[in-house]
């Protein structure tokens, strides 16, 4: 199976888990025999399996892929399909199959307490990086540079620290779009640099603002309902501490929903939009454009999500 394959089973795998779940929460509440809530308890745990399964093969198979491009030089000949840069800092970034597990493990306990007559717990989950893969599709190749944290959407490019600012280089010219998820590091600082020195870089970046959600502590502290600690706000007033410093840049302030952002160029203030909305309108916008570079302008998408 190719990558775009794995990614279509993925989303049926998302879908049939909803449906099931669902379907579940209906018998529950109907209370209808114990055989019927068992199958359909199955259904939804398989739903998940294939989901995280496919999640983890469909990304090696897109790694697979991108090592086949650069190997052929189809990215820097400009003859691949278009090319996404995603740019994150790799703590900020990092997220688990085990993650995504006990999210869906919670949120199957939240819609049991629901039928039960409980009152849920509240939170959700946005992966940004998976999401914004999803609105790429086949449009193009999401591409990053890796490194052994673990992070799902972007296709990795492993390189040794010798050589990632010249790949950063040969990637970020090559991409039609580039992506960047901050965090307070001297990699993001050096990328960050790079990006505000070129108005033809910075003309094609947006910045992601990660939302804050669920995070997996493990198994130790979930056991002991230990709530883990969250850095995000502390990381993005890192960030926006070093960008005004290092850069003059006044990025949004922390927002637990998250967001996209894009620079003007006049004075490098900021264009906000939501983030929810932004992919949403990324996906529309490239189902509606030819394959042209008019479908990657950044400020049309924005538009397109407001």
């Amino acid at each position: 199976m190719n990558s775009r394959q794995w990614k279509r089973l993925k989303k049926a795998s998302q879908r049939a888990f909803w449906l099931m779940a669902v379907v579940l929460l209906l018998c529950v509440a109907l209370g209808t025999g114990w055989w019927v809530i068992g199958t359909c308890l199955a259904l939804v745990l398989l739903a998940v399996a294939t989901y995280l399964q496919s999640l983890r093969l469909g990304q090696a198979q897109a790694e697979r892929e991108l090592k086949d491009l650069m190997a052929r030089d189809s990215i820097e000949a400009g003859s691949a399909p278009p090319v996404v840069l995603f740019l994150r800092s790799f703590d900020v970034a990092q997220d688990s199959l085990s993650g995504r597990l006990a999210f869906a493990l919670l949120t199957l306990v939240n819609l049991l307490s629901a039928a039960t007559g409980s009152t849920p717990d509240a939170f959700t989950r946005f992966d940004a990086e998976e999401e914004l893969d999803d609105a790429l599709g086949s449009h193009g190749v999401f591409v990053a540079i890796g490194n052994k944290q673990a992070s799902y959407g972007s296709a990795k490019l492993t390189v040794d620290d010798t050589e990632w600012k010249q790949t950063f280089h040969k990637l970020a010219q090559a991409a039609r779009l580039i992506f960047m998820m901050p965090g307070p590091s001297a990699s993001v600082h050096w990328e960050l640099e790079q990006i505000l020195g070129s108005p033809e870089l910075a003309g094609k970046t947006a910045f992601i603002m990660r939302r804050q959600g669920l995070k997996w502590p493990g198994f130790k502290q979930w056991l002991a309902m230990q709530k883990p600690a969250n850095d995000d706000a502390r990381n993005w007033a890192e960030f926006a501490a070093m960008a005004r410093r290092d850069f003059g840049l006044a990025v949004p302030l922390y927002n637990s929903e998250g967001c996209c952002f894009t620079l003007r160029p006049e004075d490098r203030s900021c264009d906000v939009a939501d983030l929810e909305a932004f992919t949403r309108g990324f996906a529309a916008y490239l189902a509606s454009q030819t394959a042209d570079r008019d479908a990657f302008d950044i400020k049309r998408v924005f538009d397109r999500a407001r």
